[in-house]
């Protein structure tokens, strides 16, 4: 069988529903860069509906040029998401906030694939880019776009584009047996200016998530968890997984410091967390799952150890375990 027939027939078996306009012409590739600088340049606000983990969810969302977003809940529990550029804060009614550094920017609170600054060039080593049909999402014009994984490290996209503002508008997340893990779609949007945008987000979310912003720290090496040490490094990461992020810092009312590491291939993201480990504290050991959100978690001596992210088990599994602590 050539080549070509043999991509088309894989293809054709994962989406079996769709109708592929392109494979390889470089469409697809030059769509999910469009898409990219859309996400990364456009502000907007709008209603999705989400679905996953076993429930249906609408939110609304705003988003300030890509570097600022938040996150409404409109159905079930009042909780709201505002993004940064380098920390994300969860707020909920009566309970502390809590704030999650080194994601912002490149994190996305919905399963609509995460602006990244990782080139097609390097992306296509793991994932194939074809284009399907035409279809309207919310009143516009969009194109499939599919994100097929080359192996099993990692979850497929299928995602809808809109025709002139390059926004994507309807997603799905795609495990084996071409099984949509989660979905999201927007039921209206419109695009914003950038004054408009701030004004919607809020100017007190916009302190709040600046100051954040401003106590920064990002480490260049993998943070020390006891003065003086360096406690671990993380070895034989999936095929086309990389770190991206580390900050190690001691969050209010924590016994002891806790690194963050941001581990992806410019898609998928795991956070992989390290703290000392006391006898009676609550600590994940094995493996827990929440719809396509995959935790980790082991105790490696006096550390405690959890990988979690939107990944195959597989995956964040071996990142987990490719935690290597000193002196081992």
């Amino acid at each position: 069988m050539s080549p070509v027939r043999s991509t088309l027939t894989f293809i054709t078996l994962l989406f079996p529903a769709i109708a592929l306009a392109a494979v390889s012409s470089g469409q697809a590739e030059a769509l999910f860069e469009q898409m990219q600088s859309a996400l990364a340049r456009q502000s907007y606000r709008g209603v999705i509906v989400y679905v996953g983990g076993g429930h249906i969810a609408s939110y609304r969302l705003v988003v300030l040029q890509g570097d600022y977003a938040r996150l409404v809940s409109l159905s079930g529990p009042a909780r709201e998401i505002i993004r940064g550029l380098h920390a994300v804060v969860r707020l909920r009614p009566g309970v502390d906030e809590t704030v999650v550094r080194g994601t912002g920017g490149n994190s996305s609170p919905l399963p609509f694939p995460p602006a990244t600054q990782v080139p097609v060039t390097r992306l296509e080593r793991y994932y194939r880019f074809a284009l399907g049909g035409w279809d309207r999402v919310a009143g516009k014009r969009v194109r499939l776009l599919l994100l097929i994984p080359r192996d099993h490290w990692r979850y497929g996209y299928r995602v809808w584009v809109a025709q002139g503002s390059n926004l994507p508008l309807r997603s799905e997340l795609i495990g084996g047996g071409n099984h949509v893990l989660e979905s999201a779609i927007f039921t209206r949007i419109a695009l914003l200016n950038e004054k408009s945008a701030y004004a919607a987000i809020g100017s007190g979310a916009m302190r709040m998530i600046k100051k954040i912003d401003a106590g920064y720290y990002p480490t260049r090496k993998i943070c020390s968890l006891r003065d003086g040490e360096k406690e671990f490094k993380i070895d034989h990461l999936p095929p086309g997984f990389r770190i991206f992020d580390k900050v190690c810092e001691k969050p209010p009312g924590a016994a002891s410091p806790i690194s963050h590491v941001t581990v992806g291939d410019g898609l998928a993201s795991i956070s992989v967390f390290v703290t000392l480990h006391r006898s009676g504290d609550a600590s994940l050991v094995g493996a827990a799952v929440l719809g396509s959100t995959h935790a980790v978690g082991r105790i490696d001596g006096v550390f405690s150890v959890t990988a979690m992210g939107d990944a195959p088990l597989i995956t964040v599994s071996r990142i987990t375990h490719g935690v290597v602590m000193a002196g081992h």
